[in-house]
C-alpha cells in the first residue's frame, strides 16, 4: 500500500477509478488472505481499529482528501464497507465453497471459527439452500449442433430454417420486481408456456431452464418433423449448455435432455437477436415476463450467493454510518452510500474530486478547519463574518453569496442538519436543486427581460406567467415598481438590511420561501 501511495498526489497520478480497482482486486485480497481462520478476532476492538487505519490510507490516496478526513466518510464516498465486514463476509463465501465441494470436516461447529456456519445461515438465509453446483462433467462428443447467425442472414427474405422443421422459441428474463420468469413458444402448433422461477434464479438460470423444458415436452419428443430447431437470445446459455465441461447441475441437466432428444430427431440449437422483431422471440420474451404457476425447484447460482453476501455487507455499511455519531459535517450531505454518485466521484479529475470530497466531509481549506488545525486564528467567515466558514455556511447561510445560491439553487438560503435534509425553501433537497440548476439555466433567457430597462404591460404578464409561473411572481414585483438598477443588480441596502431580509434583497417567486 505504501508503495501504491507513492505513485499519487492530490492533485497528480492514476485516476480515481482506477486507483479504486487496485485497492478491490490487488489489494484487498491480500489484506484478507486466510479470512476463514482469522475472522473471529475482528470483533475486538483493537483489531477493527487496525483494520479501519489500513483501509484508510488507500482511501485518502483514491480520493486525494485531506489526511483528516474520516476514513468513515470516505468508506460512504467509495461504498467500501469497513474491512471488518468485508472479513466476515470473505469467510462466508469461503465457507460456503468449502461446504459446497463437500470439504467441510469441523467437529466443533460452532466453536472458534467454524462458528462461521451458524453466522453465515443466521445472516444470510440464502446460503443454508441447495446451490446448482455439481461436480465437474466433461462431455466430448454432442449429437446436436449450435449455430450463431449473423443480423444479415436473419434480416434476408424466407425462413432460414429448412421445411419440414419444428422451431421453438425460448427467452428467460428477471422483471424489476425481482421475479424471474421463463417462456416458450413453438411456432409450428402454436403451443406456448410461461414458468415462474421465483426470486432466486437468475437470468442465466431462466434461459437454460427454457431450453430444458423444450427437450422434455411430450409433444416436441414425438412431433412429426425430422427436424427441431431451439432458438434462444442467451449466447451465454448456448455456450454453456455446448461447452464439454460444466459445474453447474441444471446445465448438466439440459445437455443430458437435449442428448436423448438428439438421438431420436436431427436436432440443433440456434442463437437469434433478441428484441429486433422477430415475432417467435418476441413472443417468448412475453411469456417470459409474465410467468404463472408454482415455482420448480432450482439450485441457487453461485452468483446469487456471491450477490446475497455483498448486500449483506453493503447494508452494514448502511447501518454503521447511520449509528455514526460523529462526522457532524460529513452528515449534511452524505445519507448514505449511493453506488451512482461513487461512480460519478471516480469519473472525476483528481483536482475537482479532492475539492469535492473537501466540500462533502467539510475537512477542507475553510476557516472552521483551518482553526481546529491551528492554522488560522478565527473560524469565522471571510465574506459575512456572521457564522463559522463551513461548506454548509458557504452553500446556505452565507448572505455574500445569495445571489448566486439563488441562481443556482432557487433559493437565496437553504437550511438543514443532520436531522433535517438540507431543503430550499420546504420541500426541495440540495442536490435535487442541483439537478434543477441546469432547467433554470434554460429558463434564463426568460429572465433577462427583468435586466433592462422596458416595463412590462399586464398582456407580457399574463404570457410570461402561462410560459414559467416563477418568472411571472417576479415580473410582477417588477411591475409593482420595486427597487431595482438598469442591469439588475440588488437596490442598495445596508449589511443589516440583508441579514433581516435573509435574501441579498433579491425578490423570491411566491412559492418559494426561505
Amino acid at each position: 500500500m505504501w508503495q501504491l501511495r507513492r505513485v499519487v498526489g492530490k492533485y497528480w497520478g492514476l485516476k480515481p477509478g482506477v486507483l479504486h480497482w487496485v485497492y478491490t482486486a490487488v489489494v484487498r485480497p491480500r489484506l484478507q488472505y486466510g479470512a476463514l481462520v482469522w475472522w473471529p478476532c475482528v470483533d475486538r476492538v483493537t483489531v477493527a481499529n487496525r483494520l479501519t487505519r489500513a483501509q484508510g490510507l488507500p482511501c485518502l490516496g483514491i480520493m486525494g482528501a485531506m489526511r483528516t478526513t474520516p476514513t468513515a466518510a470516505l468508506e460512504v464516498l467509495l461504498g467500501l464497507p469497513p474491512l471488518s465486514t468485508w472479513i466476515v463476509r470473505e469467510a462466508m463465501a469461503a465457507f460456503l465453497r468449502i461446504r459446497d465441494a463437500g470439504g467441510w470436516r469441523a467437529r466443533r461447529r460452532y466453536e472458534g471459527h467454524a462458528a462461521i456456519a451458524l453466522r453465515a445461515e443466521r445472516e444470510v438465509p440464502i446460503s443454508a439452500m441447495r446451490v446448482n453446483e455439481a461436480k465437474d462433467s466433461l462431455r466430448l462428443r454432442k449429437s446436436y449442433s449450435t449455430t450463431f447467425p449473423s443480423r444479415e442472414q436473419w434480416k434476408q427474405e424466407g425462413n432460414m430454417f429448412p421445411p419440414g422443421s419444428l422451431v421453438c422459441y425460448t427467452d428467460g428474463s428477471r422483471t424489476r420486481n425481482e421475479y424471474s420468469g421463463a417462456g416458450i413458444y413453438l411456432e409450428s402448433s402454436g403451443a406456448q408456456q410461461s414458468y415462474s422461477l421465483g426470486s432466486y434464479a437468475s437470468v442465466f438460470q431462466a434461459e437454460v431452464f427454457a431450453i430444458l423444458m423444450v427437450a422434455q415436452r411430450e409433444d416436441v419428443k414425438n412431433c412429426t418433423e425430422e427436424r427441431i430447431f431451439i432458438c434462444s437470445d442467451s449466447q451465454a446459455a448456448l455456450r454453456a449448455i455446448s461447452s464439454p465441461r460444466t459445474r453447474s447441475m441444471l446445465v448438466q441437466e439440459c445437455g443430458d435432455a437435449l442428448e436423448s432428444l438428439a438421438r431420436q430427431k436431427e436436432m440443433g440449437l440456434v442463437w437469434v437477436f433478441g428484441h429486433t422483431g422477430i415475432p417467435g422471440n418476441e413472443r417468448a420474451d412475453q411469456l417470459a415476463r409474465t410467468p404463472q404457476g408454482p415455482e420448480p425447484i432450482l439450485g441457487i447460482s453461485r452468483g446469487s450467493i456471491n450477490g446475497a453476501l455483498s448486500r449483506w455487507a453493503y447494508r452494514r455499511l448502511e447501518i454503521s454510518w447511520r449509528m455514526n455519531t460523529g462526522c457532524r459535517q460529513a452528515h449534511n450531505f452524505l445519507y448514505g452510500p449511493d453506488r451512482s454518485k461513487t461512480a460519478w466521484l471516480l469519473n472525476l479529475g483528481r483536482k475537482a474530486l479532492n475539492q469535492m470530497v473537501g466540500i462533502l466531509t467539510g475537512h477542507c481549506r475553510l476557516r472552521r478547519h483551518l482553526h481546529l488545525m491551528g492554522i488560522e486564528e478565527s473560524p469565522l467567515c471571510p465574506e459575512c463574518g456572521e457564522g463559522e466558514d463551513t461548506p454548509i455556511h458557504l452553500l446556505g447561510h452565507c448572505i455574500a453569496f445569495g445571489r448566486l445560491r439563488y441562481k443556482v439553487f432557487g433559493a437565496a438560503e437553504m437550511q438543514g442538519g443532520r436531522d433535517e435534509r438540507p431543503t430550499v425553501g420546504q420541500n426541495t433537497d440540495v442536490h435535487k436543486s442541483v439537478r434543477q440548476a441546469r432547467g433554470r439555466q434554460q429558463k434564463e433567457c426568460r429572465r433577462t427581460k427583468l435586466d433592462g430597462p422596458e416595463e412590462w404591460d399586464t398582456d407580457t404578464l399574463a404570457r410570461e406567467q402561462r410560459a414559467d409561473p416563477d418568472v411571472g411572481d417576479i415580473a410582477q414585483w417588477k411591475i409593482e415598481g420595486k427597487e431595482r438598477d438598469q442591469h439588475g443588480k440588488k437596490s442598495p441596502t445596508d449589511h443589516q438590511h440583508l441579514k433581516d431580509t435573509g435574501h441579498c434583497g433579491i425578490p423570491l417567486p411566491s412559492k418559494i420561501t426561505c
